[in-house]
């Protein structure tokens, strides 16, 4: 049962969009939901309906961070959790485009990188890495051409795809994904990269 829902930092036309939009929603559901285009507005209304100390940082309280909230929370089977985490929604334009993820690792940092999607076609990702201090002419190819497809099964369901399980060394890198070539729509592909020391 939803007990409150605050939005924060969105934009100001969706102010105009979400008074359309609840007049179609239950009174009691619509009086739920705040919005708030002025974030410093939207934090201030987060502290009034949560403790300070349980609120995250990064929306000015004294508990941990979002992102060490969910790195915590990933932790499975006894494993630390990852140091840091990489999530980043990449678009892949339709009829072969590309769409590309650049990141960066530390030395003795390692990767698990994860794709997940509802793409009905699928699509195609090469990794990249360029050596620190090093420019594009030195890239090395880590990942080529992995194919991100669904099964035949015919469902329009989410899935998912290992794409480096122990991505190690230091550089900059750079993922390059590419839908398939009879692909009507853009795509889009949740790349989710959880980093380890």
């Amino acid at each position: 049962m939803l007990y409150r829902c605050i939005i924060i930092n969105a934009p100001s036309f969706f102010a105009v969009t979400w008074r359309i939009i609840r007049a179609f929603l239950d009174k009691n559901t619509s009086m739920k939901i705040e919005l708030y285009s002025n974030k410093k507005k939207g934090q201030k209304r987060l502290t009034e309906l949560i403790d300070e100390n349980s609120l995250p940082s990064d929306f000015d309280g004294m508990g941990p961070s979002t992102q060490e909230i969910l790195c915590k929370n990933s932790a499975k089977n006894g494993e630390a959790p990852p140091k840091r985490r990489i999530v980043e929604l990449v678009s892949v334009k339709r009829g072969g485009g590309e769409g590309t993820l650049a990141f960066d690792l530390k030395p003795n940092e390692k990767m698990k990188l994860q794709v997940f999607t509802r793409s009905e076609l699928g699509g195609h990702f090469s990794l990249y890495r360029f050596p620190e201090g090093l420019k594009s002419s030195n890239m090395t190819p880590v990942l080529e051409d992995f194919s991100v497809a669904r099964s035949n099964n015919g469902e329009m369901t989410p899935f998912s795809a290992d794409l480096v399980d122990d991505l190690t060394g230091a550089g900059e890198y750079t993922l390059v994904g590419k839908s398939e070539v009879k692909s009507k729509a853009t795509e889009y592909f949740l790349v989710i990269g959880d980093v380890y020391e």
